[in-house]
């Protein structure tokens, strides 16, 4: 089942299963992002900035 034990403390239904669902999502496409930053040949510590204020901005929609 979709977010299982990130679902499973998020509380109970299709509202936990859906929230899991977007989470995990947000945090793929952030670590995708992220990873093809430094593919491209920028450093995690240059990167950094940019990944906190890409995922404040991501997670902050899921409120």
């Amino acid at each position: 089942m979709v977010g299982g034990p990130l679902a499973d403390a998020l509380g109970e239904g299709i509202q936990a299963r859906l929230l899991a669902a977007q989470t995990l999502a947000v945090q793929r496409v952030l670590a995708r992002t992220n990873w093809q930053k430094i593919a491209d040949g920028r450093t995690a510590h240059d990167v950094h900035p940019e990944a906190v204020a890409d995922a404040d901005q991501a997670f902050s929609r899921l409120r």
